[in-house]
């Protein structure tokens, strides 16, 4: 099995940039009584994109939403190909990344589970969600971002932020009050 397209720079990697769309196709070889066929499986295959975030695949259509890369896949009966899809901003576009921490304004421990995402722009919508110790990444992001920040038991918060090299921003998250 292997999958095919006139964009593949070869056989096993795609370069898009944001907002493309490219259709692929999967084929298999099978035996029709003592010749060897070839045959288009696109629609019949599942497809999969290991990075949904960045790129999305549908029925051999990918579509890239956001810069980074993914393994986009297809499987038919037992068989599979992968090959990989890289989206950018452009050639004029630096892609960088944000990574952080949130954390108990008072205690200074991180919050697990607090939900960090880009509200505005090309981005809107990448999130992450932090770990054991507060921490976030955001990969591939670039420009004037506008960050939310929502954890069960806090105060929101946002911040505008211009995200033009690897950098760092620490959120520190006030407790809602319970109240008498």
């Amino acid at each position: 099995m292997w999958i095919e397209s006139e964009h593949l720079t070869n056989s096993a990697l795609l370069e898009m940039r944001v907002g493309d769309e490219v259709q692929l196709t999967a084929c298999v070889d099978h035996r029709d009584d003592e010749d060897l066929r070839t045959a288009d499986c696109t629609i019949g295959a599942s497809w999969s994109s290991s990075n949904a975030r960045a790129v999305t695949v549908d029925d051999g259509l990918v579509r890239t939403v956001a810069a980074g890369s993914a393994s986009v896949g297809a499987e038919y009966q037992g068989a599979r190909a992968s090959l990989l899809a890289r989206s950018s901003l452009g050639p004029d576009v630096p892609v960088r990344w944000l990574v952080g921490a949130v954390r108990d304004a008072e205690t200074r421990r991180g919050s697990w589970g607090a939900t960090v995402q880009i509200h505005n722009g090309v981005f809107a919508g990448v999130s992450d969600e932090t770990g054991p110790t507060g921490m976030y990444e955001l990969r591939d992001v670039a420009g004037r971002l506008q960050i939310d920040v929502h954890a069960d038991g806090y105060r929101s918060a946002t911040a505008i932020l211009e995200v033009a090299a690897p950098g760092s921003r620490h959120f520190d998250l006030t407790p809602v009050d319970e109240g008498p």
